[in-house]
């Protein structure tokens, strides 16, 4: 930036009575010195300003990136974390529901089925009542997959055939009268206890007709 202040070579320099004021000059030059000073520091001062913000923002921006690479690190490990806790709260409740069922009565089905060596469930209420210890239901979830249609008994049966994962029969008590012309006996077979998974063992009680009368009049009787 350059300041020219206004002066004349016109035809005063030539005129007898022409006179150069010295100091005049001086000052004029003094003032576009300092001028000119002022505006060389308004400039720098706003070069460091810049300067300045640019190294704070590159500094808030290597700080942000810290901390989301440590936010990242942290929630990696919750995540982690989260899922043993998990594991163990399902090993934990796995555990818990093999031990309140009784495995010996498991054994005894693999060994003791008209259809085969295998674990035996029904989705009917009535034929698992018929077919439990009394007072007990255990309740599971089984995986059938491919499930293959038998009508024939066979005690040495340890396996479906190949290309199904389990077998559907009429059921051990589809020759009682309880259950004349119904699929209500129809039975699941599974032949590896990786296929069931116990959830819960249910508990009940049978009444007489007699306890249903006794609290239809207690009912009644409020």
């Amino acid at each position: 930036m350059s300041y020219f202040p206004p002066f004349s070579m016109g035809n005063d320099v030539s005129d007898p009575g022409f006179n150069v004021d010295q100091k005049q000059i001086e000052l004029q030059l003094e003032l576009w010195r300092d001028k000119s000073l002022y505006a060389y520091q308004a400039q720098a001062v706003c070069m460091t300003r810049l300067l300045h913000e640019i190294k704070t923002l590159r500094t808030q921006v290597t700080s942000q990136k810290e901390q989301i690479r440590a936010l990242t690190r942290d929630l990696e490990k919750a995540c982690k974390a989260n899922s043993e806790m998990e594991k163990m709260f399902l090993d934990y409740k796995l555990k818990k529901n093999f031990e309140l069922v009784d495995m010996n009565c498991i054994n005894t089905d693999f060994s003791d089925g008209i259809y085969g060596q295998g674990l035996y469930f029904s989705p009917n209420a009535a034929t698992a009542c018929m077919l439990s210890v009394p007072g007990l239901i255990l309740v599971a979830n089984v995986c059938i997959g491919n499930a293959e249609t038998v009508m024939t008994k066979n005690r040495e049966r340890d396996s479906p055939s190949k290309g199904f994962d389990s077998i559907l029969v009429p059921g051990r008590l589809c020759d009682e009268a309880l259950f004349p012309n119904s699929r209500i006996a129809q039975e699941y077979v599974i032949f590896s206890p990786l296929q069931a998974l116990p959830v819960g063992l249910l508990m009940y009680r049978s009444t007489t007709s007699s306890d249903h009368s006794r609290e239809g009049t207690h009912h009644a009787s409020h």
